[in-house]
């Protein structure tokens, strides 16, 4: 048995797994586990993994899934199958820092009552084979929080920042498989809510590096990895799961997060006022419930007109007075 497995999902994935999987086989202090979920690709992705495979000397299992069932499946179905005590989550277009597991590992040694390690990740992207950094985060210290405060973007931790035990995640079940949007946040707060015990562990360099693609919209309509109404409709019905019938202001949750959450529900409803008309009044609308007291966030100005003219007139000012500026 060795001390940590590596899951790795995959979909249609041939044309980058290489370089996510050639850093999880040449982690410091291995070899490691690794677990590969292939989730119905219909590409040439399985026979490129066990080529690259067939050099690695530790223990090594690829799953099949019968069909696309969605990345939360997949990564239930290879922690699931682990061997070892603790799990690394590894997408097929991330990469892991050479020591990561290595330094986590010597944490968890001698501290035995912890379920969660983390540390800082960055955000990159791959330009000719080299890998260009856009933005460092160091996460915040989220032990003693309320959960839902996890759901604030500057709360944010990446699944593959961290390692956790094998069962904590039975505890908890795992990933909620309905969901293919905010479902790693709401295995971390389904982490909190069972008392898992976090540990920040603070490095010199992130230790895991999130894959984006410059040329691609990250969030919005058709052509974009996510669409805005669902990222919005699922960030504030988890907000709303997790209250548990109480309103924001009830939760004792510290003025910081709530302000951090205040400025995430800002940001959605500027993006949909100008989307959606239907969805931003809907958002809006459960966000009242949720948030008696919410005044947007941003500048003194939006805040004036939002005050002024309503939310929606306010946005439509303040981007016609962008778009006269840019002319």
């Amino acid at each position: 048995m060795t001390s940590c497995s590596i899951i790795i999902p995959t979909f249609n994935s041939e044309h980058y797994i290489e370089k996510s999987l050639k850093t999880a086989m040449e982690q410091k202090g291995g070899p490691f586990e690794i677990i590969i979920v292939d989730d119905g690709s219909s590409d040439n992705t399985i026979s490129k993994v066990e080529a690259i495979l067939g050099s690695f000397s530790g223990p090594v299992q690829i799953i099949r899934q019968p069909s696309n069932m969605g990345v939360s499946a997949a990564r239930n179905r290879g922690w699931r199958a682990a061997t070892s005590e603790w799990i690394q989550f590894l997408d097929s277009d991330d990469f892991l820092h050479p020591e990561k597991l290595s330094l986590q590992l010597s944490v968890v040694r001698s501290n035995p009552d912890l379920d969660v390690v983390y540390s800082g990740f960055e955000c990159v992207y791959v330009e000719d084979d080299k890998t260009i950094t856009t933005e460092v985060i160091q996460s915040r210290i989220v032990h003693k929080k309320v959960p839902m405060a996890l759901l604030a973007a500057k709360n944010l931790i990446h699944p593959g920042s961290l390692i956790v035990r094998k069962r904590t995640l039975e505890l908890i079940g795992g990933f909620d498989e309905q969901l293919r949007i905010w479902e790693d946040i709401k295995l971390l707060i389904s982490l909190l809510e069972s008392k898992a015990y976090f540990h920040y562990l603070p490095t010199e360099a992130p230790l895991y590096q999130f894959r984006l693609y410059p040329d691609q919209q990250r969030m919005g309509g058709d052509e974009a990895r996510y669409r805005l109404e669902q990222v919005c409709s699922i960030w504030i019905d988890q907000l709303a799961a997790f209250s548990s019938g109480r309103t924001l202001e009830e939760q004792g949750m510290a003025p910081e997060d709530l302000q951090f959450l205040r400025e995430n529900a800002t940001s959605y409803l500027r993006e949909l006022s100008l989307y959606n008309k239907f969805y931003f009044r809907e958002f809006y609308g459960k966000l009242l419930q949720l948030y008696p007291s919410y005044k947007p966030a941003g500048s003194r100005p939006f805040q004036f007109l939002t005050g002024l003219f309503g939310f929606e007139n306010a946005e439509v000012i303040i981007s016609s007075i962008r778009g006269i500026r840019k002319r």
